[in-house]
């Protein structure tokens, strides 16, 4: 599963790799609405699965704002007041970004509700493990 079988016109993206603190104001600022809303990590490249391959890294959905700024936490030095944001693929993003030269993006769509934002991220994680045998490889709790 790549991220061309689910991304069209309607998602909102941009790239990862190179964010600093001056990011956080254009990204959160006004740009990413407190919405719900689904989200994936994806690279320009793709990785081996189990069963073939794939560009997706992780697949997400809650209040757009709150967990994009939890996932990217690491790279946003004026969030840190001491309050702990906590992202089950927070670490891994991290490790992969600084050691990998893989291009990663971030895409995201809005939703009226988090129940249908629930339903589509398990629709889209059912798809993915289908096709791959494995969940998107920051798809766990081991953080």
């Amino acid at each position: 599963m790549f991220k061309k079988d689910i991304i069209n016109k309607s998602w909102q993206n941009f790239k990862i790799n190179n964010l600093t603190v001056e990011s956080e104001d254009f990204l959160f600022g006004k740009s990413i609405k407190n919405c719900y809303g689904i989200y994936l990590v994806a690279s320009e490249e793709n990785y081996k699965t189990i069963l073939g391959y794939s560009d997706i890294w992780y697949i997400g959905q809650g209040k757009l704002r709150d967990r994009l700024i939890a996932l990217l936490d690491p790279y946003f030095k004026s969030h840190s007041s001491g309050t702990q944001r906590n992202h089950t693929a927070k670490n891994d993003l991290k490790r992969m970004i600084d050691v990998s030269c893989y291009s990663y993006s971030l895409y995201y769509k809005e939703f009226s509700d988090s129940e249908k934002s629930r339903q589509i991220e398990k629709k889209l994680l059912n798809d993915f493990c289908n096709k791959n045998i494995m969940a998107p490889p920051f798809n766990s709790n081991k953080n």
